[in-house]
């Protein structure tokens, strides 16, 4: 049943012990095809069998005959000499991650943004094979992180311009920012670190923690969108904690008011119906999908004009998923 019937997207590992071929091989290994996430991005099938060449058989006989390349994750070596030529040619273009600062034109900051997206995917590749080092490359990791870190920036500036009197060439580019998430620090990670600050004996471990929390919410990509809020908690927050007490529970009632707060403002702001706007929010904790478009119609407490509504309806969009990639994402 497992084999033949059963869709599961969060399904990633398919186990093989038993020789296959033709379709019944492409209807087993198609298990794990379902693109989840960011955290599934892909498929995994260890074989406990030598099935390579009837895979290739597989594929060359159910689609083109250049579907292997497609299909089939290239050796480490093939990946890791397509990756050194994009950190190659990105630091043709950007030596150093301060260069990018020096890039004037929007034509010179999309050359740079391609290049770097081209690194990130060859990375984040390279990051599913156990013999991978990022330190020992031309970009290791710490000049990977102050990369990523002026690419983020590039990528905020780009979404805070929403209203632009001509149309910027970087207005349709997809940075594809889930690449960088694959060894992501979440706001778990970085509670853990502060309950450690609490419960420290000495002023100098307690430092050591919050010196670390601080770099990583400054440098983590998947935290931009949070740093104010996780930075307020501490200096509020952390100082009227006493030894032992539970650093989650405090965080999630103030997590807790600061989303009602946003929540409330947003609607105010934007003059939508609060109730509306509460099921959107709802939906997504239900079923974890952002929402789209087409469901933002019912949001507006106020008629929207026809040849205004696609501008409308896009803004709210965009600002509706910022609200759920702020208070909801990576927690």
């Amino acid at each position: 049943m497992f084999l033949t019937g059963f869709d599961s997207k969060p399904l990633n590992t398919l186990y093989v012990d038993k020789n296959l071929k033709y379709h019944g091989l492409i209807q087993a290994f198609s298990r794990t095809n379902r693109v989840y996430n960011d955290k599934k991005p892909f498929g995994n099938i260890i074989c406990f069998r030598n099935l390579k060449r009837a895979t290739d058989e597989a594929l060359a006989l159910f689609s083109n005959k250049e579907a292997r390349k497609t299909v089939l994750v290239p050796s480490f070596e093939e990946i890791k000499q397509d990756y050194e030529q994009a950190v190659e040619k990105l630091l043709r273009i950007t030596p150093d991650y301060q260069a990018v600062d020096a890039l004037i034109t929007e034509d010179e900051q999309l050359e740079f943004i391609k290049a770097f997206r081209e690194v990130m995917r060859y990375n984040a590749q390279l990051q599913t094979f156990v013999e991978y080092d990022q330190d020992q490359t031309v970009l290791d990791k710490q000049h990977f992180a102050n990369f990523a870190s002026k690419y983020a920036d590039l990528c905020r500036a780009i979404r805070k311009t929403t209203k632009k009197e001509k149309v910027s060439v970087l207005d349709d580019v997809d940075f594809q920012l889930d690449l960088l998430h694959s060894d992501r620090i979440n706001v778990g990670y970085i509670l853990t670190l502060l309950q450690m600050a609490v419960n420290a004996e000495t002023d100098e471990q307690r430092k050591k923690y919050e010196a670390q929390v601080h770099d990583l919410i400054g440098s983590d990509i998947s935290l931009h969108d949070k740093q104010d809020l996780i930075q307020k908690f501490i200096e509020e927050n952390m100082p009227k904690m006493i030894n032992g007490q539970s650093v989650q529970v405090a965080f999630a009632q103030f997590w807790d008011a600061e989303k009602e707060q946003a929540y409330q403002h947003f609607c105010e702001q934007e003059n939508l119906k609060p109730e509306a706007m509460k099921q959107v929010l709802d939906n997504y904790e239900f079923n974890k999908r952002l929402p789209r478009k087409e469901e933002m119609k019912e949001l507006p407490n106020y008629k929207v004009k026809l040849f205004e509504r696609d501008t409308v309806l896009t803004n709210l969009l965009v600002k509706t998923r910022q609200l759920i990639e702020k208070f909801y994402v990576g927690l």
